[in-house]
């Protein structure tokens, strides 16, 4: 096992916080340190509490769901109000003292302090500085709890949940042909939908405190104001109506947002899937118009989003200002005295109201959003069970009685009157023409098609399924093949034998740790049905089902692999009668059809014959399809006496490679082209010369660098297209013709060695993500802004100058106007209500201007970001895993989407803000510009470095969803098969861990 497996220290993980450093946070100051200093590692984030670890998240999570199906209406709200529901107490707690210390101890104590400002008692000042303490310890353990807890339990439970649900559902088509795009709707949710709730949680602690807020706030004003305070409330509360309102209308935005971008990603699947025919067949413009165009679709109703958005901002912004000029001028028409001491605390609740006011709308609209994707995620787990087959008698493997198979129940079924028997210990093959519908008949018996009409019956025990299309996962070789089994030395070798994949490993650069990129992208179409084959093999199956698994290979490694499947099937004849075993297979090679035990022939959608070989080509002269396949395999016989020859190597495994000098193992792959070439025809065998291509190609997929160089890029010929083209028709693509191609042998062989020997090291095919170190680089804001276009640019500075502009003026002009007291008239009202006003027009401008902004520029940024990956080389797919490109253009491109404006935004109007305040106070008191010049610098810097710390972090949380996202992706194509061969607890496993 050490010769298999290499024995490396893994990183330690970082100590859980303490009670103390967790509920100050002092953990943080020790990443943010360390981020300073060097690029953050995973190793470096502390380990979350043993309730909040994926593992024991996944297992509640499971035992709540099950609840919830006995109780008729499952519900994942529900789920992760009873995983939370303790921290969720404790939240609302904090967020109650929250409030109360914010918008009503806070004030009462500010307005004591000004009333007592000439004989100011120490006292006084301490307990002020005690309460904002509080209030910011208080606002900690909100985020904490509701944010960054509450979001982790979100993602780690429903990831879970999805997970474990896969193999026992059938795809969104509702078969599992493995042929569409069946993944897209498991990875969307994860990938979309759960990151987009990670990142509304992180906002939603706000909610509680900010109800509190706006009620202690009223309370107060009520006491410190009078009845003139009702006039202001009466504001908040047209605002908090609209601002719901508004959120209901923006739902449906949302809702019609999200299946746009389920579309989007279902595309960008296909395209990532037919990359390879894309790029050779130069068509990368058409797909990248085709996504542009639901790209559109889906920015359209961004952009309502953003704008609606924009509108519920504003209004909450705009309020506090709006409710001091009704109340101040309330004041003054009806003769009551205004005090300095009332004016500034009533300043000071509605500049605490400011952020719930403008929040508050926000939350609305991310509970409505959050509500969605959970209604998404529990719509994807209710899907209907694949109901298990009956168990046939002791005799029996599989019984088809009277069945009808049919991909779509509305349609005609596809296969019809199916009867047919499959004993232990027998072989059986299942032949017919192209499109008889051979693979529809292995679907059915695995119940991968449902039966409309009839009863299929099938053992529930050991099962192997080699399907036409290889199923393979990114990782090891080893691990494609184990699956969660334990290593068994002796099994291995005897599976890798009869899957005719020694001599693959030897040239492998890592051996069985070579690694498989997903897609298969190191390794052939015919590696990569051995890998299946070995698979299989090495589980011990008692029936084993192989769809047609000798096309990819050439006829004298295909007589070997046959050889392997008969002598496996025969073992079974040795054991106990409860051990014996049983073979189905699809074939196309008729030369071997005597050595099948029993032949079931599909003809015109059902069994035309069946019953031993003999039988069924005696009655050939009948059915003059088979007449012809019988005639194409006596004339492939006749070519090559080796097609009908089984065959057997015997040669002794290496399963750690042998230091294979580069240009050795590339002669070694010239003179074993025959074992390892394409498939051959078999009615033409002519002369074959491999030429350049055929030479290259062979020597990149054995060296686990498939087509990864300029060189073999340039000798490429168009690979196979996507399963389902968008443009609603078939393409096809002439080969390349190297029949006459006449290369030197020695320049070839260089060729060829020096791309294996710049192959990756030990098999290593996935490269790291790319990190960036320091803080955000101004050429990626400076994109942001040429994204966002000079109009909508020019548009917002105006408005941010203007809005914030005419609130520092209209607080000026109030403080002169109290100044003045007795002596001020109708006109100093009169242009403080001007102010006002204007303040809220430019507020309202700028929102709108941010909203259609940040969805100018998301749609701008999506195409450059397209546009860059289709045109990138074939060797970035290679290397870069589909779930790290889904998580770019799903997570990313969300956050690009609806976080990154609203962050821009907030960034221009705080600074704004804080320039205005800044220039207030200066102003009022000259002397706290020292204060200012101090603290400023340490501000900034303290800013950088947790800065910094975040996007590290950020990064780290990307890289961690990516390879779940690939995981799902390829789990949610092979559903069918981890189902039969019982690796439903190897995938959970596998996403949970």
């Amino acid at each position: 096992m050490s010769a298999l497996v290499e024995e490396t220290e893994e990183p330690k993980q970082a100590a859980a916080p303490g009670c103390v450093s967790k509920w100050l946070a002092l953990w943080v100051w020790k990443l943010v340190r360390a981020g300073e200093l060097r690029p953050l590692e995973q190793e470096d984030i502390p380990e979350l509490e043993d309730k909040l670890t994926t593992e024991k998240l996944s297992i509640r999570a499971s035992e709540l769901w099950q609840k919830e199906k006995a109780s008729g209406e499952p519900s994942v709200i529900r789920i992760l109000w009873q995983l939370m529901k303790c921290r969720l107490i404790v939240a609302v707690v904090t967020s109650v003292v929250h409030g109360s210390l914010a918008a009503a101890i806070r004030p009462l104590v500010l307005r004591e302090v000004i009333r007592t400002v000439e004989n100011l008692s120490i006292f006084s000042v301490i307990l002020l500085f005690l309460v904002l303490v509080a209030e910011n310890v208080c606002q900690l353990w909100m985020k904490q709890i509701i944010g960054d807890e509450g979001s982790a339990v979100t993602m780690s439970a429903c990831t879970a949940l999805i997970s474990e649900r896969i193999p026992f559902t059938h795809d969104a088509s509702g078969t599992d042909s493995g042929k569409g795009s069946s993944g897209v709707m498991e990875t969307q949710l994860v990938g979309n939908d759960l990151v987009r709730s990670l990142n509304n949680m992180t906002k939603l602690f706000h909610m509680v405190s900010g109800i509190v807020q706006i009620t202690a706030g009223s309370a107060v004003l009520v006491y410190i104001v009078g009845p003139a305070s009702f006039i202001g409330l009466a504001v908040c509360v047209i605002t908090v109506i609209a601002a719901s309102i508004v959120a209901r209308v923006n739902k449906r935005n949302d809702h019609k947002g999200l299946q746009a971008a389920d579309k989007r990603l279902a595309l960008l699947r296909q395209i990532l899937d037919g990359i390879r025919f894309i790029k050779s067949s130069a068509w990368e413009e058409r797909y990248l118009e085709e996504q542009t165009k639901q790209r559109a679709e889906e920015s359209m109703f961004n952009r309502r989003y953003r704008t609606l958005e924009a509108v519920n901002t504003a209004m909450g912004r705009a309020t506090p200002p709006m409710a001091c000029m009704v109340i101040f001028v309330s004041l003054y028409f009806t003769g009551q005295p205004m005090e300095t001491a009332d004016v500034f605390s009533c300043l000071s609740i509605f500049m605490t109201l400011r952020l719930p006011l403008g929040v508050l709308p926000d939350c609305m609209i991310l509970t409505q959003s959050l509500l969605i994707s959970c209604r998404r995620v529990a719509d994807c787990l209710k899907r209907p069970d694949v109901e298990a087959l009956p168990e046939p008698d002791q005799d029996v493997a599989a019984v088809m009685e009277d069945v009808d198979l049919s991909w779509n129940p509305e349609l005609p079924p596809t296969l019809k009157c199916l009867s047919v028997t499959i004993p232990w210990g027998y072989s059986t093959a299942v032949v017919g023409g192209v499109a008889a519908g051979k693979s529809t008949f292995l679907l059915g018996l695995l119940h991968g098609v449902e039966a409309t009409r009839g009863r299929i019956s099938r053992t529930q025990g050991r099962i192997a399924y080699v399907p036409q299309r290889p199923l393979v996962f990114s990782g090891s070789v080893l691990s494609n093949i184990l699956m969660g089994q334990p290593l068994d030395q002796r099994r291995l070798e005897k599976a890798l034998a009869g899957a005719q994949f020694r001599r693959d490993l030897e040239l492998m650069p890592g051996g069985l740790q070579t690694e498989i990129g997903e897609r298969g992208t190191t390794l052939s179409g015919g590696q990569q049905t051995r890998l299946n084959i070995a698979r299989a093999f090495y589980h011990d199956p008692r029936l084993l089902i192989a769809d047609d698994p000798l096309a990819a290979v050439d006829v004298h490694v295909g007589s070997s692999i046959f050889r392997a499947f008969r002598d496996w099937q025969r073992e079974g004849k040795l054991c106990p009668k409860g051990e014996m075993r049983s073979l189905v297979m699809a074939a196309n090679q008729l030369q071997w059809l005597n050595y099948f035990d029993r032949v079931v022939y599909l003809e015109a959608g059902s069994i035309a014959l069946q019953g031993t070989s003999e039988e069924v080509t005696s009655k050939a002269k009948g059915h003059p399809q088979l007449e012809e396949l019988l005639e194409s395999s006596r004339l492939a016989v006749s070519a090559d006496p080796r097609a009908a020859v089984l065959s057997s190597t015997d040669v002794a495994i290496t399963l750690v490679p042998k230091a294979t000098p580069p240009r050795a193992a590339a002669r070694a792959v010239r003179n074993d082209e025959e074992d390892f070439g394409e498939p051959a025809s078999p009615i033409h065998q002519g002369p074959r010369v491999p030429g350049l291509f055929g030479f290259a190609l062979r020597a990149f997929c054995l060296e686990g660098c498939a087509l990864n160089s300029p060189f073999a890029r340039a000798y490429t010929s168009a690979p196979s297209p996507p399963s389902a083209s968008v443009f609603g028709k078939s393409f096809k693509n002439d080969q390349q013709n190297n029949d006459n191609v006449d290369v030197d042998d020695d320049e070839t062989e260089k060729k060829a060695a020096d791309a294996i020997a710049g192959s990756a090291s030990k098999g290593v095919l996935v490269k790291a993500d790319i990190r960036q170190r320091g803080a955000g680089q101004g050429k990626i804001l400076l994109k942001y802004f040429l994204a966002v276009g000079p109009a909508y640019g020019l548009s917002y500075v105006i408005g941010v100058v203007g809005a914030y502009g005419f609130l520092a003026a209209n607080d000026v002009w109030l403080s002169k106007w109290v100044k003045q007291g007795d002596e001020s008239g109708d006109g100093d009202a009169y242009i403080y209500i001007g102010l006002s006003l204007l303040h809220l027009f430019f507020m309202f401008f700028t929102n709108f201007a941010s909203g259609l902004a940040g969805a100018h520029a998301s749609k701008n940024l999506h195409r450059q970001c397209l546009s860059h990956t289709l045109r990138a080389p074939m060797r970035y797919f290679d290397e870069t895993p589909s779930g790290r490109i889904v998580s770019r253009f799903a997570a990313d491109m969300a956050s690009v989407d609806l976080q990154l404006p609203t962050m821009m935004d907030h960034l221009f109007q705080l600074t704004a803000m804080s320039l205005v305040l800044i220039v207030t106070v200066c102003v009022v008191m000259p002397w706290m510009c020292i204060f200012l010049i101090m603290l400023g610098p340490i501000y900034l810097r303290i800013d950088l470095m947790v800065n910094r710390s975040s996007r590290e972090v950020k990064r780290i949380t990307n890289n961690a969803l990516s390879p779940v996202l690939t995981l799902l992706s390829e789990a949610s194509g092979s559903r069918l098969m981890l189902r039969v061969m019982g690796k439903q607890m190897w995938l959970h496993g596998m996403a949970v861990h």
